[in-house]
């Protein structure tokens, strides 16, 4: 690896803080994010999708700090030059907000995921802790608008993802979630950990009790089983309670897991982010982690290229740092989230030698 990088893999965009929802379990909930004057333009946004085919991107992921169809226009558009460039692409979103000409260009264009934050398997639940009456049905028929043009097309792609974020409310719903997904064609299950401030009211209001983390842990080789038999993949195993309950604040599990001594020189490095990660918040901030702050990044796409910020001197010492079997002061703050995609990444890595070794680990 050595501190140089490669050519950019994951490009993820954030394409506005505006959102049509207020979801309960979003981090951002009751935030004055959205500055429309602090928001990148259209033709920014585009020319910096350009900039990323030029450096042979290989996935570019849209979602929003609120809702990215909320300018679906400009999602048409970059959806396009993903199908255009032959790269892989990915949307999250709340699901309520997809019009037919939109899902129509993503099946014939081949567009690769769309991740569905569906909370619940039933309106009441759902539309509770997505903070507005309607979602559910809104969601569920723009699933059924996706399966129709899949079947009209004759394609398997967009791939349907459930992303539900676990509460009190709906840890004990995830069976439910399965028999759902199954009715409606969605491929996987991906369960998100809490990510409210705990010291928030709602929040602690939101959170598993130990009694209920124990309930969930006490079903998941159930869960497992069940999504086994009706063809739903999943990350049920991967929802342990260091990662649950710690979900805001988990540059501890980061630093429990430098000290292991692995086989394989590449799983000591803490975090891959440095190397496949480039990320572009709403107001055009460059950033080498989701979770690192806007505040005192001087790179922004109104003003810097890509290529100039991903090879320059603040990136490569980032990636010395990981490299020397260190973090970055804002990795104390890592979430749920990013610490399950590490763990799947490095049990890929693990897969593929043992595969190329012939043996298991």
């Amino acid at each position: 690896m050595h501190g140089h990088a490669p050519k950019i893999f994951f490009l993820e965009l954030t394409l506005t803080a505006l959102c049509d929802l207020n979801c309960l379990s979003c981090e951002a909930r009751g935030k004055p994010d959205y500055i429309e004057s602090e928001e990148v333009s259209d033709e920014d946004w585009i020319e910096a999708v350009r900039d990323a085919v030029d450096m042979s991107v290989k996935r570019i992921h849209i979602l929003g700090a609120g809702e990215a169809l909320i300018i679906r226009d400009l999602v048409y558009e970059i959806v396009e030059i993903i199908g255009q460039n032959h790269i892989y692409g990915s949307l999250q979103t709340s699901g309520t907000l997809f019009t037919e000409k939109l899902v129509r260009k993503m099946v014939e264009t081949g567009f690769d995921s769309v991740y569905i934050s569906l909370d619940a398997p039933d309106p009441e639940t759902n539309d509770y802790l997505r903070g507005k009456a309607g979602t559910f049905d809104r969601i569920i028929q723009n699933i059924k608008a996706f399966n129709l043009w899949k079947n009209k097309i004759r394609s398997g792609f967009p791939e349907l993802y459930f992303t539900p974020v676990l509460t009190s409310k709906n840890y004990d719903k995830l069976d439910r979630m399965v028999l759902l997904a199954k009715k409606l064609h969605v491929k996987t299950i991906r369960a998100q950990p809490l990510l409210v401030d705990p010291s928030n009211p709602l929040g602690r209001e939101l959170m598993l009790t130990r009694d209920q983390m124990g309930q969930l842990q006490d079903s998941i080789q159930s869960l497992v089983d069940l999504a086994d038999r009706e063809g739903i993949e999943n990350n049920f195993r991967q929802l342990v309670p260091e990662i649950v309950e710690e979900s805001c604040a988990l540059g501890d599990v980061i630093k429990k897991d430098m000290k292991k001594k692995h086989k394989h020189g590449l799983l000591e490095v803490p975090c891959f982010e440095p190397w496949i990660f480039l990320g572009i918040d709403s107001t055009g901030t460059i950033k080498t982690c989701p979770n690192e702050p806007g505040k005192g990044n001087p790179y922004n796409i109104k003003t810097d290229e890509l290529k100039s910020v991903w090879q320059n001197e603040r990136y490569e010492n980032i990636r010395k740092t990981f490299l020397d079997g260190r973090i970055m002061p804002y990795c104390q703050n890592c979430c749920g989230i990013k610490i399950l995609e590490i763990t799947e990444i490095k049990e890929k890595i693990i897969a593929g030698y043992n595969e190329d070794m012939g043996r298991g680990e």
